[in-house]
């Protein structure tokens, strides 16, 4: 397969500008219509093969009802402030998989959690990687990739898994996490990423609760953020451009809090 070049035909990156600003993700949440973040939910997060939009209001509601009810009890506690974020910062996640052996290929919006200390490590990663590419990937990037293990912070596996720790934390401490948002993110994108915000935060129960004891447990695997040097040439490419730029993210962040 000949190497995409700047003039191919290929989705486009939303997350290509490293500028962008910090609200929190109890902000984020708030902020949705709760008929739109329950469809975003259900097409993007929970697997529906069929269209929400298409069952109803009537048959829709019990489940808008819920998380209606859950954006309540969340702006309650974002209003009581004094949580601690922990040291944490949320990213937009940009993934691509093929679908099937047509080869056609599918774009999709998550988030990820990465710790503030780790923002100086994922700079000389940067660096070493030299920013976004068309064609093959830099050695170097290449070699970088394949020595990283998923306990790093921000490798492709652990971030793809980073959200599932919220099932373990107290709504309060994870609302206040600063979340960074592109400047030139859509108004689809932000959607995905609360959705993949608030399915992190339900997924044990639609009301807050505290957290319980931290138990130690390998990172689960994430199949929709492997590595971007497995797969196919175009695939690899999107997806490694998609990752330098959480990179970029991870690094920026740091500076508006400045942590970097």
């Amino acid at each position: 397969m000949a190497h995409p070049r700047p003039n191919t035909v290929l989705p486009k990156t939303r997350l290509a500008s490293p500028r962008g600003s910090l609200i929190t993700v109890g902000e984020a949440l708030c902020s949705c219509d709760p008929e739109e973040l329950c469809c975003a939910v259900l097409r993007h997060q929970a697997g529906w093969s069929v269209d929400p939009a298409r069952l109803g209001a009537r048959r829709l509601r019990p489940l808008v009802s819920r998380v209606r009810a859950a954006l309540r009890s969340m702006e309650a506690l974002r209003a009581r402030k004094g949580a601690s974020p922990g040291g944490q910062v949320v990213l937009p996640l940009e993934s691509f998989r093929a679908l099937g052996p047509s080869g056609s290929l599918m774009r999709r919006m998550g988030a990820a959690q990465v710790s503030l200390a780790s923002a100086s490590a994922a700079a000389d990663a940067l660096a070493v990687c030299g920013g976004p590419a068309w064609g093959a990937l830099p050695p170097d990037a290449a070699r970088l990739l394949e020595g990283l293990g998923p306990d790093v912070p921000w490798a492709p596996a652990a971030l793809g898994a980073s959200l599932r720790a919220w099932g373990d934390e107290a709504w309060g401490q994870v609302l206040a996490r600063p979340l960074w948002v592109p400047c030139e993110q859509s108004a689809d994108d932000a959607l995905q990423v609360a959705a993949a915000l608030f399915w992190a935060l339900t997924r044990r129960g639609f009301s807050p609760r505290a957290a319980p004891p931290p138990a130690p447990r390998p990172v689960p695997s994430a199949p929709a953020c492997r590595s971007p040097t497995t797969g196919n040439a175009c695939l690899r490419l999107l997806n490694y451009n998609a990752w330098v730029s959480l990179l970029g993210a991870q690094v920026e962040s740091a500076r508006l809090l400045e942590v970097l």
